[in-house]
């Protein structure tokens, strides 16, 4: 986590125009506060669970007023069937869809923050090395 945050700081400080167009707040979600969470069936547990990333990004575009929800998860990967279960439900309900808003247009995105080298077979769109590459798949 502490090393999302220090790419996240380095890249406010070099591409911060990129940000320009948007209003943008991020927070870091509490589990045991915080009622935001993607729901998915854990293939191990067999049993539907409650899957918290650690950060959640707001953008709103200034000049149309569209939105974009980003779930951020800075965790390892090693252990593939957990996050595969997470993404498979996560696409069930939001990919490729656009939600409304009092007429605004909102899209969710999910992606694990991982510089690690292991492979992430049919969901490498969704593992990230660095916040740079989250941004531009987002703005």
């Amino acid at each position: 986590m502490k090393k999302f945050l220090q790419d996240l700081e380095q890249f406010l400080q070099k591409d911060s125009k990129k940000l320009e167009k948007y209003e943008w707040c991020f927070s870091k979600l509490m589990e045991n506060i915080d009622n935001i969470y993607i729901p998915y069936f854990d293939s191990e547990m067999q049993s539907e669970r409650k899957f918290y990333p650690d950060f959640i990004f707001w953008f709103r575009n200034r000049e149309n007023g569209e939105y974009k929800i980003v779930f951020i998860d800075p965790k390892g990967l090693k252990i593939e069937a957990n996050p595969r279960d997470k993404i498979k439900d996560f696409e069930s309900i939001y990919k490729d869809k656009e939600f409304l808003y009092r007429d605004k247009k909102i899209r969710v995105y999910l992606f694990y923050y991982n510089k690690d080298i292991v492979k992430f077979y049919r969901f490498e769109k969704y593992k990230k090395s660095s916040v740079s590459n989250i941004m531009s798949n987002i703005i």
